[in-house]
C-alpha cells in the first residue's frame, strides 16, 4: 500500500468538513455551525 491515497483521503475528508462548515448554515440554518 502507498501512503500517498490515505493522506488524499484525510485532506480530502478535511477539506469536505471545512467546505460543510461554510455550505450547512446557509441551507438549514446558523444552528449548525454550533454543532460543529
Amino acid at each position: 500500500m502507498v501512503a500517498v491515497p490515505a493522506n488524499l483521503g484525510s485532506n480530502f475528508a478535511h477539506l469536505i468538513s471545512h467546505f460543510l462548515r461554510l455550505v450547512l448554515p446557509f441551507l438549514s440554518g446558523r444552528k449548525i455551525w454550533f454543532r460543529w
